[in-house]
């Protein structure tokens, strides 16, 4: 890879590891990280070529790990006195959809390194809020049984049963919601993760089959306290981005300084779906009708003038959430919009367990109905339930996602190392 490091030799000079990325002298190369260029001169390299992984002994005026140069030099100088060829490439690195090209010409590390410096600014917030960092399992007996999610098997051994087929041995989890509220129960009363999650069939610009989430509960609260949490860490992960405190597409900014917006599902209907009477009657009625006026009117407008917490959601897509207690057509759920992209899903937990288990028994026969793969319940979660979970609420936040727009892109593939679909990914 190129330039990873530079350390002081006893006498003063510098030992530098890397790739050759240009030649643009005779006795000049120019070395690459992805994010800095460094110039060495010297009789030595003449023998280098552009894509050769190289070691060099060199001497430079000032301190090379000072990044702030001065305003005439583009990149620091060092002069070489030995340098050592490590590997020729039988294939150039230089050409397109090559790792090289993809990490320093297509620009991915720097967003890698922000996606590093994002899940710093993560864990500080919820460390200082008193969370517990947990990790749940990957592989489970229920995924989850909401109608609009796929989940990846999981097979046993390879052996052959009855049927000729694989024991099968779970699932890949589509979220970490059912552990994480297990360990509601069992007394941890505020936790998070950032977790690896899998759906199957997603793939786009904001979709991945396999992608992160931050999901965090905090026992003993409400829904407004979770969206408190996710204004924050929006701009706690603003910070560590190139416009802090603005999230920039294009020629579009949206400011984070401000309190963030609150629309229900019936008043954004009502502004950019006017002919729609009731939202949440046509959900109950025609679910497709509904999501397709949603998709096509509704979510393309939120988030543009600033964030916007859309709340409210009819109960037929309650899931997890609980229902309002004045308005039981509607549920306590919200969703956060930034420029018409969908960042989280938020619940006032449910806690009930013979409703959940209704809801699960009626999510079943939905997708019995609908000739979609009927996943077993997770009993141990519906045991839990019954050893009495306490008020909470929860939010899971699509982490690339987030990521992407502070970097001002409007695909998550730019801030992943590998999308699925990538060559080699």
């Amino acid at each position: 890879m190129p330039v990873e490091w530079i350390d002081a030799h006893p006498e003063g000079h510098w030992l530098l590891c890397g790739r050759v990325l240009d030649r643009p002298f005779p006795e000049t190369i120019l070395l690459a990280d992805g994010t800095h260029r460094i110039q060495v001169n010297g009789a030595c390299t003449t023998d280098l070529e552009p894509g050769d992984l190289v070691r060099l002994r060199a001497s430079v005026d000032h301190d090379p790990k000072d990044l702030y140069l001065p305003p005439d030099r583009a990149f620091p100088v060092y002069l070489a006195f030995e340098s050592q060829s490590l590997h020729r490439p039988t294939r150039s690195p230089f050409a397109r959809g090559s790792e090289t090209w993809r990490l320093a010409q297509d620009g991915v590390r720097p967003r890698l390194a922000l996606r590093h410096h994002a899940s710093d600014q993560v864990r500080a917030y919820f460390r200082a809020q008193r969370f517990l960092e947990v990790e749940t399992p990957a592989i489970v007996t229920c995924p989850g049984l909401d109608v609009h999610l796929s989940a990846f098997g999981v097979l046993g051994h390879m052996q052959a049963t009855a049927s000729g087929l694989p024991t099968p041995y779970g699932f890949l989890i589509t979220s970490p919601e059912f552990h994480m509220k297990r360990l509601l129960v069992g007394g941890v009363n505020r936790c998070f993760q950032l977790a690896r999650c899998f759906r199957a069939g997603e793939v786009g610009r904001q979709h991945q089959p396999e992608f992160t989430m931050v999901e965090w509960y905090r026992a003993w609260a409400g829904l407004d306290d979770v969206l408190a949490d996710t204004e924050h860490l929006v701009r706690a992960v603003s910070d560590a981005g190139p416009t802090p405190g603005v999230i920039r597409l294009g020629d579009r900014e949206i400011p984070l300084g401000g309190e963030f917006a609150q629309v229900t599902v019936r008043e954004a209907f009502a502004r950019w779906a006017p002919d729609i009477v009731d939202p949440i009657a046509l959900a109950a009625d025609d679910e497709g009708e509904y999501f397709r006026r949603f998709s096509q009117d509704v979510e393309p407008a939120l988030g543009f003038d600033q964030p916007t917490f859309l709340t409210h959601f009819p109960s037929v897509h309650a899931s997890l959430a609980r229902r309002c207690d004045d308005d039981s057509s509607v549920c306590l759920r919200a969703e956060l919009y930034i420029a018409g992209v969908e960042l989280c899903n938020a619940f006032d937990e449910l806690t009930d367990p013979a409703e959940q288990r209704d809801r699960f028994h009626e999510d079943q026969r939905r997708r019995a109905e609908l000739g979609l793969p009927v996943y077993p319940l997770d009993e141990d979660f519906l045991r839990a339930l019954e050893e009495g979970m306490p008020p909470a609420a929860g939010n899971a936040l699509g982490f690339d996602r987030l990521v992407a727009l502070v970097a001002g892109r409007d695909a998550i593939d730019d801030v992943l190392a590998f999308p699925h679909g990538a060559s080699g990914a």
